[in-house]
């Protein structure tokens, strides 16, 4: 962190995003780029698919089924293409995987799927100030470890579309927003391939967002959360909420359909009701898989604060 913190004092102002870049992806020390657990009980977070990988795939497998059938009759059978798993780390056998950083090809019958991708995308900090959108900007050279925080207004293109998901923003709203992240999607959603596509983050509506008291970034160390992202660069995972609004307007423009958005529980419960009976039904009450299914679909653990982006064409 102390060699993160010295690189940052010689740089010139950041943008937020450009802060979390190189925090999580610069080749030297960024999060994202050291050989080390992340995920799981010896890491700094939990996801779904560190509680059961069988479990988990499996009705993964079912939902992208269950998409697929809506949307067209004549089904072939699909690949799997996993984007932004952990190194060896891929959910699926005798998938395609793609990590944080390698590049995307994307083509034929697919079932495209991602864990936390876009919601660790580098994203900025805009605030809402009589009528107008700012962004926030960092300075770490006059006072380390600490930056000096300032705001100059957003660029045009940034004002319209922070204006057009947040129409009724409250004055000193101040929200996370990744345009990064969006190019991403419209990346992957632009290339020559279909099937279906689910991708699990903690996306929030626009309307949550507001609701909220305080910007959703936030830092993850030895499974503690903090709100305070700037205080142990390159040395924690860095992530904010989504709102969900601008990626399903991209799969609609992209030629999607069947597009959907629910929290995790409810989409499985939906989607892969198969696979549920089939655990629920076991005469093991306390078979690790039923404990895994009620982690995955209770509200009160990851039910809820996973939502579910999907979609096919």
């Amino acid at each position: 962190m102390e060699n993160a913190l010295k690189k940052l004092s010689q740089m010139p102002p950041l943008s937020v995003a450009e802060f979390v870049e190189y925090c999580l992806f610069n080749p030297e020390s960024g999060y994202y780029m050291k050989d080390a657990e992340r995920a799981g009980k010896r890491g700094d977070f939990y996801t779904s698919s560190t509680l059961s990988p069988k479990v988990f795939s499996e009705m993964l497998i079912e939902a992208a089924q269950t998409l697929a059938a809506k949307n067209r009759a004549d089904l072939p059978e699909f690949k799997v293409a996993e984007i932004g798993a952990e190194p060896n780390k891929g959910l699926f056998e005798n998938a395609q995987t793609f990590g944080v950083k390698d590049e995307l090809k994307l083509e034929g019958s697919l079932f495209l799927f991602s864990n936390e991708l876009l919601d660790s995308r580098p994203f900025d900090r805009f605030v809402f100030r009589r009528g107008k959108v700012f962004k926030t900007y960092l300075d770490f050279s006059k006072n380390p470890p600490r930056p000096e925080i300032f705001e100059l207004p957003a660029e045009k293109f940034e004002a319209e579309a922070l204006k057009k998901y947040f129409p009724e923003a409250p004055e000193n709203f101040a929200v996370d927003f990744s345009f990064d992240s969006l190019n991403l999607l419209k990346k992957i959603a632009d290339m020559p391939w279909r099937g279906t596509l689910i991708f699990l983050d903690y996306y929030r509506s626009a309307a949550e967002l507001m609701d909220m008291r305080s910007p959703s970034g936030r830092a993850y160390k030895s499974h503690f959360a903090s709100s305070d992202i700037f205080s142990m660069p390159a040395n924690c995972d860095i992530t904010f909420s989504p709102p969900i609004e601008p990626y399903l307007d991209i799969l609609h423009e992209s030629g999607f359909s069947e597009i959907g958005f629910a929290p995790q529980g409810a989409f499985f419960v939906k989607s892969a009701p198969n696979k549920i009976r089939e655990i629920l039904e076991s005469r093991d009450a306390l078979s690790p898989e039923k404990r895994a299914l009620g982690e995955l679909l209770s509200p009160a653990h990851m039910g809820e604060c996973f939502r579910v982006l999907s979609a096919s064409r």
